[in-house]
């Protein structure tokens, strides 16, 4: 009894100062962050398909990004203070290609269509990711490119990792199903100009990728060394309506990063979309 009373004791003291994690430092760390202890633990239950429901409720892309990102949080695994960091990007690839594979790949629920519609200029990385996230909130999403095949710089480091692009394509496939327009071939300057997007739509999304000589006096937005001027964290742009993502804000050439950028600017114009203050 008194060895007990005396762990019980010294527990009770751990605790009353405790400031440990809330949340596991790989999930912090992961860019989208994932929920992943728990999806380790889907996993090694077998239960593939809940995985993949957790890791959709965060990511768009999961197999694509997995294929060819090093940012996946393993430098923060805690298994690395044992041996070695847990394959967190293998596992999310392994669980999202299986279901692609499946012939019935996971699709995330929507909600009810809200009436509401934005424009998405750029259909790379963050822009994919913005269109995701803004169609499971019940927005209606028109993805805008120049280019004449959907993925911007993903398409290019997927070629440049000698990968199939066939991974990519499905991904892209289920975004689509979900219930996004896309407008490829499309320069936004002339025909089309950004205050014709702000006419037909209820908000415009800028995610063009690092900026080019002319592009922001194209498309009427003011720039300040090569990056859209926009405030980080609401991702405002000084015109109405018009928000900004990824690296044409904030250059940092790492997928998963413009990814969750574009998450945080469709959570921003959700927010806007309903009224509420826009908060980063």
């Amino acid at each position: 009894p008194e060895v007990r009373a005396l762990r019980r004791t010294s527990l009770e003291l751990l605790l009353s100062n405790h400031l440990g994690d809330c949340a596991a430092p790989c999930e912090s760390a992961s860019p989208a962050h994932l929920d992943i202890p728990l999806i380790l633990r889907q996993v090694a239950d077998g239960k593939l398909k809940d995985a993949m429901a957790t890791i959709r409720r965060e990511m768009a892309l999961p197999a694509t990004l997995a294929s060819v990102s090093a940012d996946g949080g393993e430098k923060a695994c805690r298994r690395g203070l044992v041996d070695s960091a847990a394959g967190i990007n293998a596992i999310l690839r392994f669980v999202a290609e299986t279901d692609l594979a499946s012939g019935d790949p996971y699709l995330p629920s929507c909600s009810p269509a809200t009436g509401k519609r934005v424009a998405i200029v750029g259909a790379g990385a963050a822009g994919l990711t913005a269109a995701y996230h803004l169609l499971r909130m019940g927005h209606a999403c028109t993805l805008f490119d120049k280019q004449g095949e959907v993925g911007g710089s993903l398409r290019q480091a997927v070629e440049a990792a000698r990968l199939s692009c066939g991974i990519l394509d499905a991904e892209i496939a289920l975004i689509a199903r979900m219930g996004a327009s896309l407008a490829m071939n499309t320069t936004i300057g002339a025909p089309t100009s950004l205050s014709d997007l702000r006419s037909r739509f209820d908000a415009v999304l800028i995610t063009i990728g690092c900026l080019v000589d002319g592009v922001a006096d194209q498309l009427g937005l003011p720039a300040v060394r090569d990056r859209l001027k926009a405030n980080l964290a609401t991702h405002e742009t000084d015109i109405p309506c018009v928000f900004a993502a990824g690296d044409a804000i904030r250059p940092g050439k790492v997928l998963a990063r413009s990814a969750a950028d574009g998450k945080a600017a469709a959570e921003c114009i959700g927010r806007y979309l309903s009224g509420k203050a826009v908060a980063g």
